[in-house]
């Protein structure tokens, strides 16, 4: 009971396969499978789970309490992406490493998280070429930003968007200032 549109998109396949490639080596593929592009809610959870393992060995590390916000999976779920046809799951991973591992590390850095804190992480204003990322310290109600650039200079870089918007999050001002 297969549906008709992955049968139609196998034969389109095999078809195509039979005219790139010589019969002996066709031989040889016991069998084609067709995967269909993951959707918007596949990529989140894929962008949240990489979120979450960094934030989870973050905690276990310096013993914090870390939480993500929504604006900061969407933007790590935008910026990895964006080219995952051509360069899979790298983007994504790199996208996470740059909005969080950096951020938790350049607090860490200044001292603005220390051993036992709470803490929010969200996204900021964005704009074509940064994001600010947010981290909301629960104990003492103080933020800081930390200015990250969109798409990071890496090869699977997304196109610029052309807007700007403020992403739901902690509050927008900054006791710490911004890096």
């Amino acid at each position: 009971d297969e549906d008709p549109l992955y049968s139609k998109m196998l034969n389109v396949v095999k078809e195509e396969l039979e005219h790139k490639l010589r019969p002996e080596l066709l031989n040889r593929l016991d069998e084609i499978v067709v995967f269909s592009p993951l959707g918007h809610s596949d990529l989140s959870a894929i962008a949240r789970l990489l979120l979450e393992g960094i934030i989870k060995r973050a905690a276990d590390q310096n013993n914090m309490e870390l939480e993500i916000g929504d604006g900061l999976v969407d933007q790590v779920c935008v910026e990895g992406s964006a080219d995952a046809a051509v360069y899979g799951a790298r983007p994504m991973r790199r996208a996470a490493q740059r909005f969080l591992e950096d951020t938790i590390s350049h607090a860490l850095l200044r001292g603005f998280l220390t051993e036992g804190d709470a803490a929010i992480i969200d996204i900021g204003l964005v704009s074509d070429d940064k994001c600010t990322v947010m981290i909301h310290k629960k104990s003492d109600g103080t933020n800081l930003e930390v200015q990250v650039q969109n798409g990071g200079g890496e090869v699977g870089k997304p196109k610029a968007g052309g807007s700007r918007r403020r992403a739901k999050g902690p509050p927008q001002t900054s006791s710490e200032g911004a890096y």
